[in-house]
């Protein structure tokens, strides 16, 4: 929630508002008027602050001008301006301007004109008093900018400033034209003042507001004349108290178009906001990082505790291995053992020979005799049997023997003799490792 500081300073005395908003609405916590010299008493808080001030003399109109570029544009109303003679007795002005309507031949272009030194003075006064200025303009663009707020209608707003009465004609927060009077307005000025405005800016008028208890009187002219309700934009005063203070609340609703600030001023304002936003931003990681860093270090420590310790474990094991590692004695006789064990294991064996017999000799041989003998690591088999059966399939049979044992061994010598009672064969083999 950001609060503010309202200022709208007059020639004899000040008025000022502190505040915040909440959901659309201004509240006011504090509203006061100090003569002009207590204005050293107010200092801002880290708030932002609102200011507009009364100038001694100001122009303010709504013209037609012929399409031109916007670098051209205050030139020509700078010309405008000295060939009126408005400012020819006055010091150096400067000029306000924006562009109301537009079409592809005329720019309707609604502008304003005060003293410059006497800004410059306000403005330097003012820098040296606050830190940042959010807003710094006249006082009736306030007031104009606040009743836009009210209404959407073209009005009058009739208000005391110092010794004058100013009749300022506006709508949408744009001023057409600012009648003054040097006493007290009385109907038949006030009347006239409108006929002006109408005759010369064509527009009917539909309402006059009265601002502030001094102009509160019953005018008897041809527009409705009231007092302005500003009970949907203020919380915290009655609706008395804000129209005494309406250049004060006025300051809250005005926009860049009638902001006086130097560019240079708001630039670097904008530019120390963004530098407090970078500073914020660094703060929040430095601190996320601050905090990760002591997180991680618990992590490390933690990881620490626990590398020491498996490290202790895996000491423990290697020297439990060490000492249970078996002698180069015993280990010399595990490797005979196992080289032994391989031995047994590359020897023929009796019992697969007779099991690959079994399983690949045909069915109508039979075997009448069988030896086996080791020599110099091989098996020597010597087999005679008889085939069965007559001469074709009794050869057949012996044919398909020898094929499967070329497989599994070496054949060294085969004898086949056939006889009316079938036919008898002998084999000389070696085994080959099955």
């Amino acid at each position: 929630m950001k609060c503010f500081l309202s200022l709208s300073i007059g020639e004899k005395e000040f008025s000022f508002l502190r505040g915040f908003r909440k959901r659309g609405y201004v509240v006011v916590r504090e509203l006061k008027t100090y003569p002009i010299d207590r204005i050293n008493m107010i200092s801002s808080k880290r708030e932002d602050v609102y200011v507009n001030y009364a100038s001694s003399f100001s122009y303010f109109d709504v013209q037609n001008v012929p399409r031109m570029s916007k670098k051209v544009l205050p030139l020509y109303l700078r010309k405008r301006i000295d060939d009126m003679g408005i400012m020819k007795e006055r010091e150096d002005f400067f000029i306000k301007y924006r562009v109301v309507e537009e079409t592809e031949e005329i720019l309707k272009v609604a502008y304003f004109t005060a003293p410059r030194r006497e800004k410059e003075k306000i403005f330097q006064a003012l820098q040296s008093r606050f830190q940042i200025l959010k807003l710094f303009t006249l006082k009736m663009c306030a007031i104009a900018r606040l009743l836009s707020h009210i209404t959407r209608k073209i009005n009058v707003a009739v208000f005391k400033d110092g010794g004058e009465t100013l009749c300022v004609f506006n709508r949408d927060g744009v001023i057409y034209h600012v009648h003054v009077s040097r006493t007290e307005i009385s109907d038949v000025e006030l009347e006239s003042a409108i006929r002006y405005f109408e005759e010369n800016f064509h527009e009917r008028l539909k309402i006059c507001f009265l601002i502030g208890e001094e102009v509160q009187k019953e005018y008897n002219i041809s527009v409705p004349v009231c007092s302005p309700f500003f009970g949907n934009l203020i919380r915290g005063i009655n609706n008395r108290d804000a129209n005494n203070f309406a250049s004060v609340l006025g300051n809250l609703f005005v926009t860049d178009e009638e902001n006086l600030l130097p560019e240079q001023y708001t630039s670097l304002v904008k530019n120390l906001h963004l530098s407090k936003r970078i500073g914020v931003c660094f703060f929040i990681f430095s601190f996320i990082f601050l905090v990760l860093a002591v997180y991680n270090l618990g992590i490390i420590h933690n990881l620490k505790r626990c590398y020491e310790i498996k490290r202790a474990v895996v000491e423990r094991e290697i020297d439990h291995i060490n000492r249970s590692r078996p002698s180069e004695e015993e280990i010399r006789k595990l490797n005979a053992f196992i080289n032994l064990y391989r031995t047994f294991l590359d020897e023929p064996k009796v019992t697969a020979v007779t099991v690959w017999f079994c399983k690949n000799t045909p069915r109508n041989i039979r075997f009448t005799n069988a030896d086996m003998k080791m020599e110099n690591g091989s098996l020597n088999i010597s087999i005679k049997g008889m085939a069965l059966g007559n001469y074709e399939g009794a050869k057949q049979s012996f044919i398909l023997l020898l094929n499967r044992m070329k497989t599994h061994f070496i054949l060294q010598d085969k004898v086949f003799n056939y006889t009316g009672s079938g036919g008898f064969f002998s084999i000389k083999c070696i085994r080959k490792k099955l």
